[in-house]
């Protein structure tokens, strides 16, 4: 019965990740400083190595370890690229003008049922 339950606790954590704490991110900083190699520290904060070494590089290059906003608008993914009537082909327009023009001159009456 405790795996079952434990399974279900999985489930529920697959979700989004976490984002690490400050104090943690600034520990990974000072461990780093000291000379500690990824795999030790990580294996000491119970983090994996690549966290880790995402989180020292950012520290490089940025100087600092909290997390920056993303550039520009969120994407609207839904309504990219969809169209509501699929682009015609000149054959097909041609095709559908022929097909049409045949039932300009019918009257109203010729179109109920």
């Amino acid at each position: 019965m405790d795996s079952i339950n434990q399974s279900d606790s999985n489930l529920s954590n697959m979700g989004k990740t976490k984002e690490l704490s400050k104090d943690v991110r600034d520990k990974i900083i000072d461990l780093h400083k000291a000379g500690m190699g990824y795999r030790t520290f990580s294996k000491t904060l119970g983090e994996k190595e690549t966290t880790v070494g995402a989180i020292v590089r950012k520290w490089k290059k940025y100087k600092m370890t909290v997390n920056q906003p993303r550039s520009g608008a969120p994407c609207n993914s839904h309504f990219m690229g969809a169209r509501k009537v699929p682009l015609l082909k000149k054959a097909h327009v041609q095709a559908r003008l022929k097909s049409s023009s045949e039932y300009l001159d019918d009257s109203e009456s010729d179109w109920e049922k």
